[in-house]
């Protein structure tokens, strides 16, 4: 899998939008805590990675040209929404494919259960089921962000 150049900015952009709208809403407005910044950026970064390779994976498994494009207008007001009222929506942009038109149409959508069960067993330590009643380091990790704003990994 390569990335052109535009596509490593597009993602990494995206990234530390993301990265600030979490911040932005979880403590009430910005905050310079390195600490506190690079555990989110980690975090969802993660998520955020994951989920848009495992679209690009698919996509050219089909021998379909993808690439992952960042949605500049929304990444601007989500940002702007997640500092003046702390609700955001997380669409920093999708995976842009194209090629021969068949009846393949449709067929990265399993990256998306995929790419969250994945990362859902390895937060749990692998040995749990995502839904559990036991807390595991996910639920704790969900427990700590409103509901509204919530990755769907979670």
């Amino acid at each position: 899998m390569t990335f052109s150049p535009r596509e490593q900015v597009d993602i990494l952009k995206a990234w530390l939008a993301l990265t600030l709208m979490f911040v932005f809403v979880v403590h009430r407005g910005f905050t310079f805590n390195p600490q506190i910044i690079g555990k989110y950026f980690f975090v969802i970064g993660l998520g955020f990675v994951l989920h848009e390779l495992a679209h690009k994976l698919v996509a050219q498994r089909y021998g379909f040209w993808a690439e992952f494009r960042s949605d500049d207008r929304l990444l601007m007001m989500s940002l702007a929404m997640a500092y003046l009222t702390g609700f955001f929506f997380a669409a920093p942009g999708a995976v842009w494919w194209h090629g021969p038109a068949s009846q393949r149409s449709g067929h990265d959508l399993p990256g998306r259960p995929c790419d969250q069960h994945c990362y859902c067993l390895y937060v749990s330590g692998g040995d749990k089921p995502c839904r559990n009643s036991s807390p595991s380091p996910a639920q704790s990790i969900k427990a700590k962000f409103p509901n509204k704003c919530l990755p769907s990994f979670l």
